[in-house]
């Protein structure tokens, strides 16, 4: 009946103001890896959960905003009960003083948090909180 009328709304209100009057939330997504490695797919959320079992690269994500757009958002990551799980990243994610900066806790059940920005060329900046507890 309305056609493709609201297949287009986002590009429609890009670049208004938006004004929120209450909080916005987002459900963390599960990541599964395939072959050790974990792609994030932005379109589905901006959290992101997962407990590696062995060793893993966290590939480039699918379904980038658009150039000049950006999105933020978290990877949970918890190692198993073995630990010693060590990330390799794609080429688009970027860190300060270079992305080998960014290395996991060890511990068995560990919790990091990785924190993302897309910036307006397309490249995910990331910065790590370690050992996450209560």
């Amino acid at each position: 009946m309305f056609g493709n009328q609201f297949n287009d709304l986002s590009k429609r209100f890009r670049g208004l103001i938006n004004v929120f009057t209450k909080a916005q939330r987002s459900r963390g997504v599960a990541l599964a890896a395939v072959a050790n490695v974990y792609t994030p797919d932005f379109s589905a959320g901006i959290f992101f959960n997962f407990t590696p079992g062995a060793n893993f690269t966290l590939a480039n994500p699918t379904n980038m905003p658009d150039l000049g757009d950006h999105q933020s958002g978290s990877f949970f990551i918890t190692q198993d009960a073995t630990g010693s799980r060590t990330i390799t990243f794609g080429n688009k994610y970027q860190a300060a003083g270079g992305i080998s900066t960014i290395v996991l806790s060890t511990a068995p059940n560990t919790k990091d948090r990785i924190d993302y920005v897309v910036g307006p060329l397309g490249n995910v900046h990331v910065s790590i909180a370690k050992d996450i507890k209560a």
